[in-house]
């Protein structure tokens, strides 16, 4: 494979559709750096600093300031590599601001975080979107593990990519093995 082809893919979806269990091996297959999900790393970190108490107990401001930090670690990351795999974009960012910080603040806000979020998604040249209810939720700690707020989740993304205008690949809603997920998106990717 040439390695100075740009290739920035994106793997997108609800919590427990198998993103994380796809990414590691794809980007050892690939030849991709791998930008792992910063989110739950970030909020373990502020939990662990005893900057807030847990997911449950974040302000409106917190909220903010947290999406702040993990966007702006998003747009520095798509900016180091022209290859590299992402596990989670902006855009699950942007679902989860659209729902816990912009009711909260001016829509001159949620246009810019909207707006930023955009520059970040068009940099990908593959973005795949995993199918949801594949696996059985489990509560790390960062994330819910409620079956309807993932449905939810889902959704929006899709409203979300719909209303950026980014393009991006469904995989199938087989259930498939890691092996499997990773062969259907080298397919796509016609490698």
């Amino acid at each position: 494979m040439n390695n100075s082809k740009i290739l920035r893919i994106g793997l997108m979806g609800s919590s427990c559709s198998g993103k994380t269990t796809s990414v590691e091996l794809l980007a050892e297959e690939l030849g991709l750096k791998l930008y792992p999900e910063f989110e739950s790393r970030i909020l373990s970190d502020w939990i662990r600093q005893g900057r807030i108490k847990d997911k449950l107990h974040m302000s409106p401001d917190s909220t903010k300031e947290f999406h702040e930090e993990a966007l702006t670690l998003r747009e520095i990351k798509s900016e180091e590599s022209i290859r590299y795999i992402s596990d989670r974009t902006a855009a699950e960012l942007l679902v989860y601001n659209r729902l816990y910080v912009q009711p909260h603040f001016l829509v001159d806000y949620a246009r810019e975080f909207t707006s930023r979020c955009r520059e970040v998604m068009e940099k990908y040249t593959n973005l795949f979107l995993f199918p949801r209810g594949v696996l059985p939720l489990e509560d790390n700690g960062v994330r819910t593990a409620d079956s309807e707020y993932q449905l939810k989740v889902h959704t929006l993304l899709v409203d979300v990519l719909r209303d950026l205008g980014i393009r991006y690949n469904l995989l199938s809603k087989d259930r498939l093995d890691k092996r499997e997920r990773v062969e259907e998106i080298k397919k796509c990717l016609e490698i």
